[in-house]
């Protein structure tokens, strides 16, 4: 091979390399991300649904404490908010979301639509939470003195007189309207989070759908640069074996250092670096958004190492066949390469005849010692006295 086929080889084998770690890492995130049921299984598997509501409610009670609203320290009140708000709903709901933004991404709806309606939540929780406020003032003693307020929550006295399905039907229709433990009971896209500039996410990142469409496609396209890198490699090689050996040496190469990246991230920094572990959080709205994304950051790790385990099998097969299948010597047939040895089938060989030294015929410049006709070789033809 000559400098300059040397040279495009190289390059073609660094173009390879760089091609594999690009495509295997695309492809894994393509795996993860570009379907909506991987990101649906995250919010299941960490349990988002079941901590988000307890979290958020509880933080949105401490925010809004007024005298319509129980403590939230109290049980009873805690389980009120959680059977009118379940798991259920906000799974339902969040998901709906979830199709729709795929649904922009991939070019099937011009914006995200969605409408997250929790008016029947709100209605049940206003229901319960009076009944319950109504159920504890009831229970308490007289007064000795009509206050004048009644706070059924904090109250350590009930009124001699007080018309309780009355009083727990305002208190029920004050909770509605202060929408109970969020501010609004229905939510649109027009209600996500807006810039500075007063934009919406969607508005901001409208470029969004495009992106989506290049990285689903990027396979494909890292595809086609793989092959035809392998095709120059060993088109090049005069030594096609060679060729393919470089390959998969290549090949091995750059699985095993996919493969080793994510352990080392995942399990061999934490060990001295305990801030770069990926732990499950809980205490915050944004904890369970963060467990979610580790969530999904495990999963692409994961895709990535199958991928790359079976990229690298693919490659030692490669080196394994070129190994058991090489000649045991360079110089085998080199004399066919040389042409000391015709292509040709070999001629059959002739039976050989047993001979003693009467039977070969000798001719001297005396003459010949005659013989049968029977017993002469006749390859040799009588020399003359006179041509001697």
């Amino acid at each position: 091979m000559n400098t300059n086929k040397y040279f495009v080889q190289q390059i073609a084998l660094n173009v390879f390399r760089l091609t594999l770690y690009g495509l295997v890492t695309v492809f894994a995130l393509c795996f993860v991300f570009t379907t909506s049921k991987n990101i649906e299984k995250a919010f299941v598997t960490t349990k988002a649904y079941q901590k988000f509501i307890p979290i958020s409610i509880e933080a949105a009670v401490k925010l809004n404490q007024n005298s319509n609203q129980a403590p939230i320290k109290d049980p009873a009140v805690q389980q009120i908010i959680k059977d009118s708000f379940p798991a259920e709903k906000l799974q339902a709901e969040t998901e709906e979301i979830i199709h729709s933004t795929y649904a922009w991404l991939y070019g099937e709806k011009a914006k995200p639509e969605f409408v997250a309606d929790f008016s029947e939540n709100i209605n049940l929780f206003a229901d319960k939470l009076s009944a319950y406020g109504m159920t504890r003032l009831r229970s308490l003693p007289i007064c000795e003195v009509s206050p004048q307020t009644v706070d059924p929550y904090t109250a350590s006295c009930r009124p001699r007189f007080f018309d309780y399905t009355a009083e727990q039907k305002i208190l029920a229709d004050t909770i509605r309207q202060n929408n109970g433990l969020v501010e609004k009971t229905v939510f649109t896209v027009s209600d996500l989070p807006k810039t500075a500039t007063g934009k919406t996410l969607i508005d901001q990142y409208s470029y969004a759908p495009l992106v989506f469409k290049i990285i689903r496609y990027t396979p494909y396209v890292l595809s086609a640069l793989l092959m035809i890198s392998i095709v120059i490699v060993i088109w090049l090689d005069r030594n096609k074996r060679d060729a393919w050996y470089k390959v998969g040496k290549s090949m091995v190469g750059a699985t095993i250092f996919l493969i080793v990246s994510p352990l080392v991230y995942f399990y061999i920094l934490p060990y001295f670096f305990p801030a770069l572990s990926i732990r499950s959080s809980s205490g915050s709205g944004g904890a369970v958004f963060s467990n979610v994304v580790n969530r999904l950051t495990v999963n692409f790790s994961n895709q990535l190492i199958i991928v790359s385990s079976t990229i690298l099998i693919l490659g030692m097969f490669i080196i394994f066949a070129e190994r058991l299948t090489r000649p045991k010597s360079k110089y085998t047939r080199v004399d066919k390469r040389a042409g000391l040895l015709s292509s040709e089938a070999p001629r059959k060989k002739q039976n050989k005849i047993k001979s003693n030294a009467s039977k070969i015929p000798i001719q001297t410049s005396e003459g010949e010692k005659q013989s049968s006709k029977f017993q002469k070789d006749k390859r040799y033809r009588r020399i003359n006295k006179k041509d001697l």
